[in-house]
């Protein structure tokens, strides 16, 4: 971390992580560490399709046991 903050620094840039990160970061490099909110929007048909993934996955690992 101290070495990505020095380069930040001197090209003139800050550390950016999503705000998800930020929390995982030491206490002491949070006020270093900008944050950038992230949202996902999936359409209907993605989320059909996503729904139906994590169904057969589930299925899969629960027959597997």
């Amino acid at each position: 971390m101290s070495q990505l903050y020095e380069d930040a620094k001197q090209a003139g840039s800050e550390l950016v992580t999503t705000q998800k990160d930020w929390m995982r970061l030491p206490a002491e490099w949070r006020e270093r560490v900008l944050t950038v909110p992230v949202r996902i929007h999936f359409s209907s048909a993605d989320c059909i399709k996503i729904v139906s993934l994590l169904e057969t996955t589930f299925k899969n690992v629960l027959s597997s046991q």
